[in-house]
């Protein structure tokens, strides 16, 4: 099984999400497909 690279400007997109709207990083997972463990990284990354 291979993993899946994400683009930046998609990674930009789910995190402007989450900090704008509060969406939590589960249920932005579900949306986009992605696993929420990844959303979280994520948002750390680019605090």
């Amino acid at each position: 099984m291979s993993r899946k690279i994400y683009d930046e400007e998609f990674k930009r997109k789910v995190i402007q999400e989450h900090e704008a709207a509060g969406i939590s990083c589960y249920r932005l997972g579900q949306t986009y497909g992605v696993d929420a463990k990844c959303v979280r990284s994520w948002c750390r990354l680019y605090k």
